[in-house]
């Protein structure tokens, strides 16, 4: 009598072992691929990276180039990051859509440092008037205050009053 256990193992059952393991191989890779896309996903806790001299300023249309006077706003009804290529141009974009900055995440860049985006809170930094700044609204950001500098409110203030005598 020939013992079974000394007979090759029938094909369909290895191939139907093989299917298994590629489905469990295929379902592990989808719910990888699942998880890194949700977490590339931006959440509004931080600004999100600037395509230097290609993303454009969401309220003027020119190209984002000046990394010291770059700003960004977090709309979380949206759940979508706003770039700008100057402080102005997010305020007066915040103004055009009614929208209160408080109840928004807004990002300025420290214009002190040109060689990269050091992200500031828009509402804690300090502002320095008198500045070149890509759209003429004249003020940089910085994370101390130094003499003439003013806070969030008032450089806003000032800005919205520059607009109107235009």
């Amino acid at each position: 009598m020939t013992d079974l256990r000394l007979l090759p193992a029938s094909p369909f059952r290895a191939s139907a072992r093989r299917g298994g393991l590629r489905r469990i191989v295929a379902a592990m890779l989808t719910l990888t691929a699942l998880l890194l896309i949700a977490c590339d996903q931006p959440d509004g806790n931080a600004p999100v990276s600037i395509a230097w001299d290609r993303d454009t300023c969401e309220h003027c249309g020119m190209t984002i180039s000046d990394r010291g006077y770059a700003a960004e706003a977090w709309v979380g009804a949206e759940h979508r990051h706003y770039k700008f290529d100057d402080i102005g141009c997010m305020l007066n974009w915040l103004r055009e859509r009614g929208e209160s900055p408080e109840q928004l995440k807004l990002w300025v860049a420290n214009h002190l440092h040109h060689d990269a985006a050091h992200w500031l809170d828009a509402r804690t930094a300090w502002y320095q008037s008198g500045l070149r700044t890509p759209m003429d609204y004249g003020f940089g950001a910085m994370d101390e205050p130094a003499d003439g500098a003013v806070d969030f409110d008032t450089a806003s203030a000032r800005m919205q009053k520059r607009d109107e005598g235009r």
